[in-house]
């Protein structure tokens, strides 16, 4: 074993113990007896609960179709269908979620991006419009990058707070499925396309995505 494979490992090793933390419930300690401990397969609960482990809690945050959802103009509706990514700010206060609708037709009038208050528990839509909105990232300088997941589909920064969003071309045209966002700015992104690709783009620090 070479000194970079040794590192490498006790690299892993650190992440994998970082991971158990995380997942242990608060104020749980090491002990044999409060390690988490994962529910069996085959989850039999119904759309309404969750199984979890003891010491854990689950509450319903969005349900779709609910209605009395407001948008920054003001205006009432329901909660879109098809949540699919979600992404929390660096407070850990609000949640976004993106609503991946196919249909051209009913994505017109859906919303494409909401931000929920976890304390208050207000939802407002900042995008709409988008169709197949998929992929949900923060940026380093504080925006969200939400990708579209179908041929002709693009990504878009979103200002978090105001709702203004605008296509960044460079980013690529294609089912976008997922995408990462490094530290430097670097992003990772991924082609739905069944024949797979993965593409890498780094970020000028003088235009970004301009």
């Amino acid at each position: 074993m070479t000194r970079r494979q040794a590192a490498g490992r006790r690299r892993a090793a650190t992440g994998l113990v970082a991971f158990a933390l995380a997942l242990a419930p608060a104020g749980a300690g090491l002990a044999a007896d409060h390690r988490f401990t994962p529910v069996g397969s085959g989850n039999p609960a119904s759309a309404g609960e969750i199984r979890l482990p003891p010491g854990f809690e689950s509450r319903v945050i969005i349900r779709p179709g609910d209605p009395m959802l407001h948008t920054l103009s003001g205006t009432f509706g329901q909660y879109p269908t098809n949540p699919d990514m979600n992404a929390l700010d660096p407070s850990g206060r609000y949640l976004f979620t993106s609503y991946e609708v196919f249909d051209p037709h009913a994505a017109a009038r859906s919303g494409s991006l909401t931000r929920t208050d976890l304390v208050t528990g207000e939802t407002v839509v900042l995008v709409s419009g988008r169709r197949a909105a998929d992929g949900l990232k923060w940026t380093p300088w504080g925006t969200l990058l939400l990708g579209e997941e179908y041929p002709g589909g693009g990504v878009w920064e979103v200002n978090p707070w105001t709702g203004e969003h605008q296509r960044r071309d460079l980013l690529g045209t294609f089912a976008h499925e997922g995408i990462a966002v490094a530290r430097d700015g670097t992003v990772y992104l991924g082609d739905e396309d069944k024949r797979g690709a993965i593409y890498k783009f780094v970020v000028s620090a003088a235009a970004r995505f301009a």
